[in-house]
């Protein structure tokens, strides 16, 4: 015996699907992942940036965990900063395999523009922690002067 179920039974129904669809990918996209049985690429790794102003410097922190600081090259030229890497994925003891791995690697490439005043023969880079420091310091023609009041 075969039944029939009524129309707005089966619209009910696939409106249904719809959603549960739409909230388990809107699940999963929010964790940085693609749903089960997708074929999406692994995420692509990028650092974060941290942007600050001294009186003598800019200093721009990257945060590079797990990068070993050799695959890093940084470069200042003209009025922009660039920052290129590598994070690579950990290897696995032998006849391990992974069960879930959220971490993003690859290569990574961040192009940050600059003031043009900053002293490109003075830029310094240290990696401390996981933190990528570099400092570009300004030009000493725009830095504050202290002018001296002569007295007559």
């Amino acid at each position: 015996m075969r039944t029939h179920m009524p129309t707005h039974a089966t619209s009910d129904l696939s409106r249904l699907h719809g959603r549960l669809d739409r909230v388990f990918g809107d699940f999963w996209n929010g964790l940085g992942l693609s749903p089960p049985g997708s074929a999406a690429p692994p995420v692509a790794y990028v650092p974060p940036v941290a942007v600050h102003e001294t009186m003598d410097a800019l200093v721009v922190r990257m945060e590079v965990p797990g990068v070993d600081p050799s695959t890093i090259e940084v470069a200042a030229s003209g009025d922009e900063l660039h920052v290129t890497g590598r994070k690579l994925r950990e290897e696995l003891p032998e006849k391990a395999k992974w069960v879930h791995d959220e971490f993003a690697v690859g290569e990574f490439r961040r192009v940050l523009p600059l003031p043009s005043a900053f002293d490109a023969d003075g830029v310094t880079a240290t990696a401390k922690f996981g933190v990528l420091t570099i400092r570009l310091p300004k030009r000493a023609e725009i830095l504050p002067k202290q002018i001296e009041i002569q007295v007559e």
